[in-house]
């Protein structure tokens, strides 16, 4: 009797927490979708130059707010920028970067990984020491020396996101592999003759599928976090290029007189980095076979 009476109350929470997590997940996607879309479709969503200065026209006030136009919905900076175009403009610096590099950095990462569990010995020691060594210094710290030995560049941006963030992917996958190739199934196609290459593609690599596509999203958030940190720091790419981090570098100064030259571009960064959050976390709940019964 006392199991029952315990257990009904977390029947009743569990339709609650899918319907949560289920929610979490479609509202991560619609703004992940939505920001991409920007990024891809600025030109069309915008009928101003996200570079063109109109000192005549600088410091106005978003659409709303009296002496501003619907020109420039978002006002303008102070050298008559518009500010809604440069933050779509900006969405491709920092989204697009963001994106490609984490896809690069899980290409990297899952080949290490899989290499490191599967073979393990001195080639895997070797591998999970370098995990360990980058590891050890702040990521952020090991991006900016990297930006600034190599100069600032969209490409070089890329490079020090990607050197910085398939570590994570590796130790993951090498964790998972190293479990799975122990399963009986495994051991069974072994024993039919298959190829050590059969055997990952075929048998280990959908298995831990899951796991890197939970993790994907996770780390294009971190990733956008520490792009728009680069730029703020003027080591991202470099103007006249729009990007989320520079224009808070730009315009800080001005928060408290015009509030929309920075506001707006902070909170572009928090809405894509929540979207893009909810978003793997709702994969998290929705695909990892032991959360599922708390659902």
């Amino acid at each position: 009797m006392a199991d029952d009476a315990t257990s009904a109350p977390q029947a009743a929470r569990r339709p609650r927490r899918r319907v949560g997590s289920l929610w979490l997940m479609r509202g991560g996607l619609i703004v992940t979708v939505a920001m991409l879309a920007i990024a891809v479709f600025a030109p069309v969503l915008t009928t101003a130059s996200p570079i063109a200065q109109n000192l005549m026209a600088a410091r106005q006030p978003p659409a709303w707010e009296a002496g501003g136009s619907a020109g420039h919905p978002l006002g303008t900076d102070y050298l008559g920028r518009d500010v809604w175009s440069r933050i779509a403009y900006g969405a491709r610096t920092t989204l697009l970067t963001s994106t490609a590099a984490a896809l690069g950095a899980a290409a990297l990462g899952v080949l290490l990984g899989f290499i490191a569990g599967y073979y393990e010995g001195r080639i895997g020691s070797v591998i999970m020491a370098l995990v360990d060594l980058m590891l050890a210094f702040p990521l952020i710290v090991l991006a900016l020396a990297l930006v600034a030995t190599l100069g600032p560049s969209m490409q070089n941006v890329m490079l020090a996101l990607i050197v910085t963030g398939w570590m994570v992917y590796a130790r993951v996958v090498r964790a998972v592999v190293l479990r799975l190739k122990e399963q009986p199934f495994v051991h069974a196609a072994r024993a039919l003759g298959a190829s050590d290459a059969a055997i990952i593609a075929r048998h280990l690599f959908p298995n831990a599928l899951t796991v890197i596509l939970v993790l994907l999203p996770i780390e294009i958030a971190r990733m956008i976090i520490t792009e728009a940190s680069l730029s703020f720091l003027g080591l991202g790419v470099p103007p006249p290029t729009p990007s989320w981090g520079r224009m808070l570098a730009e315009n800080r100064l001005y928060l408290t007189i015009d509030y929309w030259v920075a506001v707006f571009p902070g909170l572009a960064i928090t809405i894509a980095v929540l979207g893009v959050t909810f978003l793997g976390d709702g994969l998290r709940d929705r695909l990892d076979p032991r959360l599922r019964h708390l659902l």
